[in-house]
């Protein structure tokens, strides 16, 4: 598990500790960190499924061995963009993704903003319409 807070990228990985078990089946209990949880991602291939708390989870494809997958390195310019803007509350942003695969949704988000900002500066108005 990897622990992303305000005052860091990523601080550290975390093995064994905020598990539970029930049964068969082990869930993991953000709350069991001693951490804020507003600076909280949890990235895993079953995040949604294994977590008590949904909203600080990003979900991915889980890796199967492939080469070719990059999943991970396609988070990349979303968790340096979280790390530098540091929001108040990750869960309002990881809510904002919700439904939208978060890299591809980054990217697109990213290419907007920055025409809109080229959009502006051209004209010279700074102000939103």
């Amino acid at each position: 598990m990897l622990i992303l807070l305000s005052t860091d990228w990523i601080q550290s990985s975390v093995f064994g500790i905020g598990y539970q078990r029930e049964q068969l089946n082990m869930w993991v209990d953000l709350s069991m960190l001693n951490r804020d949880p507003s600076r909280i991602i949890y990235i895993s291939g079953n995040a949604l499924e294994s977590s008590l708390q949904p909203e600080n989870c990003i979900e991915i494809k889980p890796w199967k061995g492939d080469v070719e997958d990059t999943t991970l390195l396609d988070l990349i310019p979303f968790l340096e963009y979280v790390g530098k803007h540091r929001p108040a509350d990750i869960r309002t942003v990881l809510a904002s993704y919700q439904g939208h695969d978060i890299a591809k949704e980054f990217i697109e988000r990213s290419k907007e903003h920055h025409r809109r900002m080229q959009e502006q500066k051209q004209t010279g108005c700074l102000w939103r319409r």
